[in-house]
């Protein structure tokens, strides 16, 4: 029999913080006390009370202004890049084939992220199954010939 203290869960709970409805709940009850206090001491003036619940709202939601958004998750990356005489497309976007310097493809657990670091910013970069990292490789050294991985 096992203890139960060695058994790995298999569900994750997140921080409190990452959960909506729990910080929705901590701003709702901060509000009702800032506005209680406020409705206490004579002191709800309109123009104050609402800058004191914008101020109060500040760490609820500044955070997500600098969360980077989540990578483009493509099934097929071989039909995503694809090579048009001089053109390397990516997407919709395109880059002279002879402007490629390096290609960086980073393994993350069982995905593949996939960008181009020394060009243009603009430029998608996205996520693929670990699986289709050789067939994609192969398909980068038919369009681009040889080329340096990063």
């Amino acid at each position: 029999m096992t203890k139960l203290s060695t058994i790995q869960s298999a569900v994750q709970a997140k921080p409190f913080y990452q959960q909506p409805r729990i910080m929705f709940a901590i701003w709702l009850l901060l509000s009702i006390l800032y506005l209680a206090y406020r409705y206490i001491t004579d002191q709800f003036w309109l123009f104050e009370t609402l800058y004191g619940l914008l101020l109060l709202s500040y760490p609820f939601w500044l955070p997500s202004l600098f969360k980077a958004p989540k990578p483009l998750l493509i099934n097929d990356p071989k039909n995503y890049v694809r090579f048009d005489a001089e053109q390397m497309l990516i997407g919709e976007a395109n880059i002279e084939i002879k402007k490629v310097q390096k290609v960086a493809l980073d393994v993350v657990e069982q995905q593949v992220y996939f960008s181009l670091p020394f060009n243009s910013n603009k430029l998608p970069s996205f996520v693929f199954a670990l699986e289709q990292l050789e067939d994609f490789k192969a398909h980068l050294v038919k369009g681009l010939g040889k080329i340096e991985y990063v």
